[in-house]
């Protein structure tokens, strides 16, 4: 990880870089003698979990921005260093600005010369770091012993690992939640017969895909609190705006009931999508359409291609199996057990006990099967997302 300092000229980013490494990124005599950085400093110091944080510090005075932006590029978080004496300074502001367009997400402030100042300047100086912040819609990362001192209006506290906290902005939280918003608005808008998207693919859809803790706790803190406020709603794994709804039209709905009658007319032997056509004197294609639909739907399961279940017989026959093994006890159920308990032919039976290892309902070990889990296919369901 490479962390980078940003802040006012003469605000401790190199004294702040050698009492967390140990380095001294001034290396230039004109550096040392006048005091202040001129060129990129780099330092590195061991992390208890074995691996190496890097830090790079940048010069703070206003002739070396341009040195600075170089150092900035590439840092996966920033450091913002700000002198309580001081408070906020015009590089302060440019430097933040920087690591912003830079594609930095997370920062953490740094007060320094608290020493220097009574208590309620300090007290001026964090809010004042606090605001400018929440108006640049980045996300505050601190330890626990600091994370109380960003308390209060406008900043919402996530939880990380280790005890870490992500104190985020409401600018920052109210662009994130907004960017999944819009983004299942534009997925519904180009997939209206969809009933929606899948967690991961939604992340990726609306840009929260920052690799590590705080951006995992981001997601997770935005996600729980639309679906908690109701802005967001779930369908098993599916996830989609509460006005949405993947409905059929009136014929479709029609067709449906007549299909779905269908296959609960021969629940364990029910008809191929070539025999439900030519029952209804439609084309395949039309049939298989709609039969994919009600999958999605949760009203029908496709155990092989073309070949659907209603979801009461998929349950009846998983129900039989788990009855078989718990019989059969660690030796588990073998295909011609699962056949002629449910009177189905070899092909089909082999078909069944196919698609319930698919769906984590048993598991194959040699020429038997244990179950794993409980079968719910009756209960209302979404199958996995496509990439």
């Amino acid at each position: 990880m490479i962390v980078g300092t940003a802040g006012h000229v003469d605000h401790g980013k190199t004294t702040l870089v050698r009492a967390l490494t140990g380095v001294d990124t001034d290396r230039l005599k004109e550096e040392k003698a006048r005091g202040i950085s001129i060129e990129l400093g780099y330092a590195y110091t061991p992390l208890p979990g074995g691996g190496v944080l890097g830090v790079v510090d940048v010069p703070g005075h206003e002739r070396f921005v341009h040195t600075m932006a170089a150092g900035a590029a590439g840092l996966d978080h920033a450091l913002l260093v700000v002198a309580a004496d001081d408070g906020v300074m015009p590089q302060t502001r440019e430097h933040l600005a920087i690591v912003q367009l830079l594609g930095v997400r997370c920062v953490t402030p740094v007060l320094t010369k608290i020493d220097r100042v009574p208590g309620e300047r300090v007290a001026q100086v964090r809010a004042e770091v606090a605001a400018l912040v929440d108006a640049a819609g980045l996300a505050l990362l601190l330890g626990p012993t600091r994370a109380g001192t960003h308390g209060g209006a406008g900043v919402r506290e996530l939880p990380l690992a280790q005890d870490d906290v992500l104190l985020l902005s409401d600018a920052a939280w109210e662009t994130a939640a907004r960017q999944v918003l819009d983004a299942l608005e534009r997925f519904h808008a180009a997939s209206p017969d969809e009933p929606g998207v899948n967690a991961a693919r939604l992340r990726r859809m609306a840009g929260l895909t920052s690799d590590g803790g705080a951006g995992d706790a981001l997601w997770r803190g935005v996600l729980d609190a639309l679906l908690r406020d109701g802005a967001v709603a779930a369908g098993g794994a599916w996830l989609h705006l509460p006005s949405h709804a993947s409905a059929l039209s009136a014929e479709d709905e029609a067709l449906a009931a007549r299909l779905l009658a269908r296959l609960s007319s021969g629940p364990v032997d029910p008809p191929w999508v070539r025999e439900l056509a030519a029952r209804e004197g439609l084309p395949e294609e039309r049939v298989r359409a709609l039969m994919r639909r009600l999958a999605r739907q949760g009203r029908a399961w496709q155990v092989v291609k073309d070949l659907f279940f209603a979801p009461s017989a998929l349950q009846s026959l998983a129900a039989t199996l788990a009855g078989l093994a718990s019989t059969a006890g660690r030796a588990g159920v073998r295909a011609v057990a699962f056949k002629e308990a449910t009177g189905l032919g070899r092909k089909r039976a082999i078909q069944v006990l196919e698609f319930l290892d698919r769906t984590g309902v048993t598991r194959r070990i040699g020429d038997a099967r244990i179950v794993i889990a409980e079968p719910a296919f009756d209960a209302p369901r979404e199958p996995a997302a496509r990439p």
